[in-house]
């Protein structure tokens, strides 16, 4: 996947989005994300702000994702392999859903990650706060070593096991 691609599709979902808003006073469309699915985590590395490996350890509130209610995480940042920040960052969990649908269908990522020896994140700066890149690929474990593996964990977007 080529750099800078995934930065161009969050700028056409956020088009999108204004689009499906306009329309008779009485009535609004709510348009959903379509998402990026990076074939490796080194492609979802090249594209995202910031990668850290860390903990995820309470959920904290939540905040607004294209206009969504996302959760909100505190993340105890190990080590930044991408950019730079705090030793604790606040992390909103990027949803799948929109509207009135359920934002997350098959459960938050960020909740699986919690008691993980150690996890990387993929970050995007949007909306005034950390935020995972994608709802299906923003958080994996991390390799036993600590770094990121080669390729998405069984069952991740992307991986051979998910169909990908």
């Amino acid at each position: 996947m080529r750099r800078g691609a995934g930065m161009l599709a969050v700028g056409a979902i956020v088009a999108a989005m204004l689009a499906a808003c306009s329309g008779f006073p009485f009535t609004q469309s709510v348009g959903c994300a379509s998402w990026v699915a990076y074939d490796t985590p080194a492609d979802a590395t090249a594209d995202a702000t910031a990668v850290v490996v860390g903990h995820v350890t309470t959920r904290t509130g939540s905040g607004k994702v294209l206009g969504t209610d996302a959760h909100a995480w505190t993340v105890d940042v190990e080590r930044w392999v991408k950019g730079s920040g705090e030793a604790s960052i606040r992390v909103l969990s990027t949803p799948v859903g929109c509207g009135g649908q359920d934002p997350y269908p098959d459960g938050d990522p960020f909740q699986d990650a919690v008691g993980n020896r150690s996890s990387v994140l993929f970050l995007f700066r949007g909306e005034g706060a950390w935020r995972g890149m994608t709802p299906l690929q923003a958080v994996i474990p991390a390799t036993p070593s600590g770094g990121i593996p080669d390729a998405w964990p069984p069952g991740t977007a992307g991986s051979p096991a998910a169909g990908g």
